[in-house]
């Protein structure tokens, strides 16, 4: 009985993902930004390759980095992401492919970015993506093209504020008879570092179907090299929890959601600095 309504669900989200594709549910924010409930969308670092391209006009080393989710212990669900980010152009220019289940619905996603600062606080960016898709056997092949676009304000050293908008055209698409659409999806946010080794980061996030939600994180580092989080997000009541580990110039991320009726979602990231 348990399996058959875990299927049910499973069936129930899988059905809402396909009749609002978009791009949160087919990326992977990274290991970091799990532990944090996602709440990511005003960090500084390599993945606001696909949490703010904004924000990644602020990194100055070329680097790259993989991430994996693995969703309700279901490969169907499992998202993979690989990001590139180098300075370059007076500004940073970055590229990210995510691979989204398996034979049954996949969801391919490449982009190219281009991100700078102007100013000094005002950081600016677009990411061109190209979305691949299958909904069934009998479908052909679908591509669609659309962007995204981030902005970031460092108030202070300890302050930044995000935002970051997917989709702003509304391209649509069709399924047999009749015509679907891609959701817009928005994300608006600060980080805020209470002291030297406390940062609170929160964030509001939604599309124009659904209604927003909240996201809270709290970052604590006890030694340079180990960070430890704690998020939570409203929709699902989704408490989560993680780690980052730095050594050389190698950052390694884990995390842990709980979601309240679909089980877990783990997520594991690796970052190499160039």
């Amino acid at each position: 009985m348990k399996k058959r309504n875990l299927c049910l669900y499973v069936f129930f989200v899988l059905s809402r993902m396909v009749s609002g594709l978009g791009n949160e549910g087919y990326v992977s924010y990274g290991g970091y930004s799990g532990g944090l409930g996602n709440a990511s969308v005003a960090e500084i670092d390599a993945w606001s390759c696909v949490n703010n391209q904004g924000a990644l006009a602020f990194v100055d080393e070329p680097s790259f980095g993989i991430s994996y989710d693995l969703r309700y212990g279901l490969k169907e669900f499992s998202t993979r992401t690989f990001i590139v980010a180098s300075p370059m152009f007076n500004g940073v220019t970055s590229m990210q492919f995510s691979a989204f289940g398996c034979s049954l619905f996949p969801v391919y996603k490449t982009g190219l970015g281009y991100s700078r600062i102007f100013g000094e606080r005002v950081g600016a960016g677009l990411h061109m993506d190209v979305f691949n898709f299958k909904l069934n056997a009998q479908e052909s092949t679908k591509v669609l093209a659309t962007f995204e676009l981030g902005l970031l304000w460092e108030i202070r050293e300890d302050l930044t504020i995000g935002f970051h908008l997917f989709n702003p055209p509304a391209v649509a698409y069709r399924i047999g008879s009749y015509e679907e659409r891609m959701v817009v999806e928005y994300r608006f946010g600060f980080a805020y570092a209470m002291a030297s080794k406390l940062k609170l980061n929160a964030e509001i996030a939604g599309n124009d179907r659904d209604q927003p939600i909240g996201r809270f994180g709290i970052n604590y580092q006890p030694v340079e090299s180990l960070e430890i989080n704690l998020g939570f997000q409203s929709l699902g009541v989704a408490l989560g929890a993680g780690v980052k580990y730095d050594f050389a110039d190698w950052e390694v991320s884990f995390s842990c959601r709980q979601m309240q009726r679909a089980g877990r979602v783990y997520s594991i990231s690796i970052l190499k600095v160039l």
